[in-house]
């Protein structure tokens, strides 16, 4: 679950605040079938550009993520610290609906890991709704 707080600057850009959390299952051998948590606080700009109903956008930012378990601990891939620096990047194509307020949208986003694990990736992909005033 993520959330997305921000405030346009211009018609094509904005700044915005990132929140998110994940539920993840380990894949480390002898961890197999437990679960960590991870969350992502984050800042990020956003360019858009607005085709009709149809927007498609880039973003990016930077912050850190936290992790709740201590299974990467055991496992020497946190060597004791549950925060990393964090590279976020990003884009998408937002549909507005006939409501001015609300839009859909489908985006990928890209999550770099600076110090666990050597850097660790992640790629996602996922549907939103967007509420703007």
């Amino acid at each position: 679950m993520h959330l997305r707080l921000g405030y346009d600057l211009f018609r094509l850009s904005a700044v915005q605040a990132h929140v998110g959390g994940s539920l993840n299952s380990v894949t480390i051998d002898k961890f197999v079938g437990q679960a960590l948590q991870m969350y992502v606080y984050a800042a990020e700009a956003r360019l858009q550009l607005q085709l009709r109903r149809v927007g498609l956008y880039i973003e990016g930012g930077g912050g850190v993520v936290q992790v709740s378990s201590n299974i990467l601990d055991a496992a020497q891939i946190t060597r004791g610290s549950h925060f990393t620096a964090a590279v976020l990047g990003g884009l998408g194509v937002d549909l507005h609906t006939l409501n001015r307020h609300f839009s859909v949208g489908l985006a990928g986003d890209y999550l770099y890991l600076a110090q666990w694990g050597g850097g660790s990736h992640a790629v996602t992909a996922s549907t939103y709704i967007r509420y703007t005033r």
